[in-house]
Protein backbone atom coordinates (compact mmCIF):
# COMPACT_ATOMS: atom_id res chain seq x y z
CA UNK A 1 0.00 0.00 0.00
CA UNK A 2 3.06 2.28 0.24
CA UNK A 3 3.18 2.53 -3.55
CA UNK A 4 -0.29 4.10 -3.92
CA UNK A 5 -0.06 7.62 -5.25
CA UNK A 6 -2.54 10.41 -4.44
CA UNK A 7 -3.91 10.51 -8.02
CA UNK A 8 -4.74 6.78 -7.76
CA UNK A 9 -6.75 7.37 -4.58
CA UNK A 10 -8.62 10.22 -6.30
CA UNK A 11 -9.32 8.01 -9.33
CA UNK A 12 -10.74 5.23 -7.13
CA UNK A 13 -12.87 7.74 -5.20
CA UNK A 14 -14.27 9.20 -8.44
CA UNK A 15 -15.05 5.70 -9.75
CA UNK A 16 -16.93 4.85 -6.54
CA UNK A 17 -18.94 8.11 -6.78
CA UNK A 18 -19.79 7.48 -10.46
CA UNK A 19 -20.84 3.90 -9.71
CA UNK A 20 -23.00 5.07 -6.80
CA UNK A 21 -24.65 7.75 -8.95
CA UNK A 22 -25.31 5.26 -11.75
CA UNK A 23 -26.92 2.78 -9.37
CA UNK A 24 -29.01 5.52 -7.78
CA UNK A 25 -30.27 6.71 -11.21
CA UNK A 26 -31.04 3.15 -12.29
CA UNK A 27 -33.19 2.36 -9.28
CA UNK A 28 -34.93 5.71 -8.84
CA UNK A 29 -35.81 6.53 -12.44
CA UNK A 30 -39.49 6.55 -13.39
CA UNK A 31 -41.31 3.52 -14.67
CA UNK A 32 -41.74 2.89 -18.35
CA UNK A 33 -45.40 3.34 -19.22
CA UNK A 34 -46.42 0.63 -21.65
CA UNK A 35 -49.64 0.95 -23.65
CA UNK A 36 -52.59 -1.01 -22.33
CA UNK A 37 -54.20 -1.38 -25.76
CA UNK A 38 -53.39 -1.40 -29.45
CA UNK A 39 -55.44 -0.71 -32.58
CA UNK A 40 -55.81 -3.71 -34.87
CA UNK A 41 -57.46 -4.26 -38.23
CA UNK A 42 -58.96 -7.40 -39.66
CA UNK A 43 -57.02 -7.60 -42.93
CA UNK A 44 -59.86 -9.47 -44.62
CA UNK A 45 -62.86 -7.33 -43.61
CA UNK A 46 -61.24 -3.97 -42.86
CA UNK A 47 -62.91 -3.75 -39.43
CA UNK A 48 -60.86 -1.88 -36.82
CA UNK A 49 -60.81 -2.91 -33.16
CA UNK A 50 -59.14 -1.76 -29.98
CA UNK A 51 -57.36 -4.71 -28.39
CA UNK A 52 -56.77 -4.55 -24.66
CA UNK A 53 -53.43 -6.07 -23.73
CA UNK A 54 -54.20 -6.80 -20.09
CA UNK A 55 -51.44 -7.67 -17.67
CA UNK A 56 -49.29 -9.42 -20.24
CA UNK A 57 -48.77 -6.14 -22.15
CA UNK A 58 -48.28 -7.91 -25.42
CA UNK A 59 -49.94 -9.73 -28.25
CA UNK A 60 -48.91 -12.30 -30.83
CA UNK A 61 -49.82 -11.43 -34.37
CA UNK A 62 -51.83 -12.23 -36.26
CA UNK A 63 -54.32 -12.32 -33.39
CA UNK A 64 -57.53 -14.29 -33.61
CA UNK A 65 -60.70 -12.41 -34.39
CA UNK A 66 -63.32 -13.87 -32.03
CA UNK A 67 -66.12 -13.03 -34.45
CA UNK A 68 -64.70 -14.90 -37.45
CA UNK A 69 -62.39 -17.33 -35.65
CA UNK A 70 -59.60 -16.49 -38.10
CA UNK A 71 -56.16 -15.14 -37.27
CA UNK A 72 -56.52 -11.93 -39.29
CA UNK A 73 -55.95 -9.15 -36.76
CA UNK A 74 -52.83 -7.06 -37.33
CA UNK A 75 -51.72 -3.94 -35.45
CA UNK A 76 -51.92 -0.55 -37.14
CA UNK A 77 -50.44 2.83 -36.31
CA UNK A 78 -51.12 6.24 -37.80
CA UNK A 79 -48.08 8.04 -39.19
CA UNK A 80 -47.44 11.77 -38.91
CA UNK A 81 -48.63 12.15 -42.50
CA UNK A 82 -51.96 10.53 -41.60
CA UNK A 83 -51.36 7.17 -43.29
CA UNK A 84 -52.19 3.96 -41.45
CA UNK A 85 -49.45 1.31 -41.59
CA UNK A 86 -48.58 -2.07 -40.13
CA UNK A 87 -45.61 -1.40 -37.81
CA UNK A 88 -42.21 -2.93 -38.59
CA UNK A 89 -42.21 -5.48 -35.78
CA UNK A 90 -45.47 -7.07 -36.96
CA UNK A 91 -44.82 -7.25 -40.70
CA UNK A 92 -43.33 -10.77 -40.77
CA UNK A 93 -46.56 -12.07 -39.22
CA UNK A 94 -48.51 -11.15 -42.36
CA UNK A 95 -47.39 -14.47 -43.86
CA UNK A 96 -49.38 -16.28 -41.15
CA UNK A 97 -52.81 -14.70 -41.65
CA UNK A 98 -55.85 -16.85 -42.32
CA UNK A 99 -57.91 -15.95 -45.35
CA UNK A 100 -57.16 -13.20 -47.83
CA UNK A 101 -55.37 -9.91 -47.20
CA UNK A 102 -57.60 -7.28 -48.77
CA UNK A 103 -56.49 -4.14 -46.92
CA UNK A 104 -52.69 -4.10 -46.44
CA UNK A 105 -50.45 -3.13 -49.34
CA UNK A 106 -47.39 -5.27 -48.62
CA UNK A 107 -45.11 -3.18 -50.85
CA UNK A 108 -45.29 -0.07 -48.62
CA UNK A 109 -47.28 -1.51 -45.64
CA UNK A 110 -50.00 1.10 -45.92
CA UNK A 111 -53.42 0.02 -44.79
CA UNK A 112 -56.48 0.99 -46.80
CA UNK A 113 -58.79 1.89 -43.94
CA UNK A 114 -62.27 2.72 -45.16
CA UNK A 115 -63.49 3.87 -41.76
CA UNK A 116 -61.61 4.88 -38.62
CA UNK A 117 -64.59 3.86 -36.53
CA UNK A 118 -63.62 1.27 -33.94
CA UNK A 119 -65.99 -1.67 -34.22
CA UNK A 120 -65.35 -2.97 -30.72
CA UNK A 121 -62.91 -3.86 -27.98
CA UNK A 122 -61.20 -7.23 -27.86
CA UNK A 123 -58.91 -8.97 -25.42
CA UNK A 124 -55.46 -10.09 -26.57
CA UNK A 125 -55.19 -13.82 -26.99
CA UNK A 126 -58.85 -13.97 -27.95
Amino acid sequence: MDNIKPWQIILIAVAVVVLGFSLWRSFTSGQVNLPDSVLVIDVETGDMYRMGLGKRNGAYFPEKNPESGQHNLMPVVKTESGDWIVPNHARPAMQDIDGENKFVNESDWRVNIESEDIKGTLKAGG
